[in-house]
């Protein structure tokens, strides 16, 4: 099974989604923090139902970047004011100060997030304050 990759970084912004990722494979609104004893790396598992959105957008100040694969379902990802579609084993490279937030299609959508721990470093933006 192939998945692709999308790179986003600010100055360049978001790459085309390629086909450079193999992965093996297979999974409602919910996120879980995973310990893994480390003292810089978090990964998190987070579920989305289907047709739901992810109550909120967040962005890093100190943060390099996060990791995000698509074990299972499909959606979009909104990267500051631009969206992509995104299925099972495509993989989302986002620059900390990029915002970024998730929509589940129909199948639901279910990430894996890798980022460096930075405690107080993510900015929270909810809808109403986006808007």
């Amino acid at each position: 099974m192939y998945g692709r990759v999308l790179d986003c970084q600010p100055a360049h912004g978001c790459g085309g989604l390629r086909p450079e990722v193999r992965v093996r494979s297979r999974a409602r609104g919910a996120i879980r923090q995973v310990s893994l004893e480390s003292k810089h790396l978090g990964v998190s598992l987070q579920r989305i139902a289907p047709d739901e959105v992810s109550p909120f957008a967040h962005r890093h100040g100190q943060q390099a970047e996060e990791l995000y694969v698509v074990l299972a379902g499909n959606g979009r990802v909104k990267l500051d004011d631009e969206y992509r579609d995104i299925a099972e084993w495509d993989v989302v490279r986002v620059e900390g100060s990029i915002l970024r937030s998730f929509e589940a299609g129909s199948e639901g959508l279910e990430l894996l997030a890798f980022g460096e721990i930075h405690p107080q470093d993510a900015e929270i933006v909810t809808p109403d304050a986006a808007s």
